[in-house]
């Protein structure tokens, strides 16, 4: 999915691209999450929501990358109604040099799932300023999140198996196993 900020009103997609990087992580573990940037310009600053649909992926930190840390870059997030808000900064005037990579590095713990599933992750209301704090023109690109679900668990052979027979009817019973019913 694609989504356009033109400030100028032009028509044009220049300027700046945010894009989600595909990634995967088990079921009950933790996963991160890349947000590249694509720009021909300096940048002294963004701010943008990264959402999960459906909602399996709950936020625990945000992360610098070597484009951001060079820069001297200050990043925050935190987890809203609409997602994660992510901010990142210079406070001593630093930018983030033209070129492509990516930008933060988002921590999630991943939600439990009984089969494969795929998240949508999309990115949205985003605001790119140049080194002068001007509003950037910048196009946004989702990408997904793949949840490898857990292998069933096969319960242990049950133990003291007995048969008794009667009349028109046996009955079996054996010891409790943990995660088999019967």
């Amino acid at each position: 999915t694609w989504a356009t900020n033109d400030f100028n009103n032009d028509g044009n997609n220049d300027g700046i691209t945010l894009s989600v990087v595909n990634s995967e992580g088990d079921a009950g573990t933790s996963g991160t999450i890349l947000i590249d940037m694509e720009n021909d310009q300096a940048v002294g600053g963004f701010q943008f929501v990264v959402s999960d649909l459906p909602d399996l992926l709950s936020y625990t930190n945000i992360s610098l990358t070597d484009r951001t840390e060079s820069a001297s870059f200050t990043v925050s997030a935190n987890e809203g109604e609409q997602g994660v808000i992510a901010l990142g900064f210079s406070l001593t005037g630093g930018t983030i040099a033209a070129g492509s990579g990516p930008i933060i590095e988002l921590s999630y713990n991943v939600g439990m799932v009984d089969f494969d599933t795929v998240v949508e992750v999309a990115l949205s209301g985003s605001i790119i300023s140049d080194p002068l704090g001007n509003g950037v023109e910048n196009n946004l690109e989702s990408g997904t999140f793949t949840i490898i679900a857990a292998p069933p668990t096969i319960p242990e052979t049950p133990l003291n198996v007995v048969a008794e027979g009667g009349q028109n009817e046996i009955v079996i019973s054996w010891d409790p196993v943990w995660q088999a019913e019967y």
